[in-house]
């Protein structure tokens, strides 16, 4: 358990190339922006993995951490592609926009604890299934 838990945590510190990603958004209102890029779509047992990133309009309080702001989050999602479910299994809050700047805060959840979610229709989360489960049948199709 230890060792899925430091995956996941490595996983949402290290993922490399931000700069270079080719993020896409996929909702936006007056007070965020969330974006996924389909290159970072990755395997990990019977889940496919996911990261969004969110950015706030406004900088957003870090609970726990009252001097703290933060404008952005990269949160990485456990996907079972034939349930068509998702759970949220580690966050990590920038300062800046766009996931820039030092980790504020990082949390992960225990891989035991991975218990995906069927995705309500018509929902963000519906959004990132189809959009990480796409890009894993579009490869295998190549």
């Amino acid at each position: 358990m230890r060792f899925a838990r430091a995956l996941a945590i490595a996983a949402v510190a290290a993922v490399p190339g931000w700069a270079a990603a080719e993020w896409t958004t996929i909702a936006s209102t007056e007070k965020l922006v969330v974006e996924i890029d389909p290159d970072l779509v990755r395997t990990q047992g019977d889940f496919a993995m996911a990261y969004t990133r969110a950015t706030f309009t406004v900088p957003q309080p870090v609970e726990g951490k009252p001097d703290a702001k933060q404008q952005s989050q990269l949160q990485l999602h456990a996907i079972d592609c034939a349930a068509g479910a998702s759970t949220v299994v580690g966050v990590a809050a920038y300062p800046g926009p766009y996931a820039r700047g030092e980790v504020i805060e990082q949390t992960t959840r225990p891989r035991a604890e991975w218990n995906p979610r069927p995705a309500p229709p018509g929902s963000l989360v519906e959004t990132v299934v189809r959009v990480a489960c796409g890009e894993l049948s579009r490869r295998a199709t190549k």
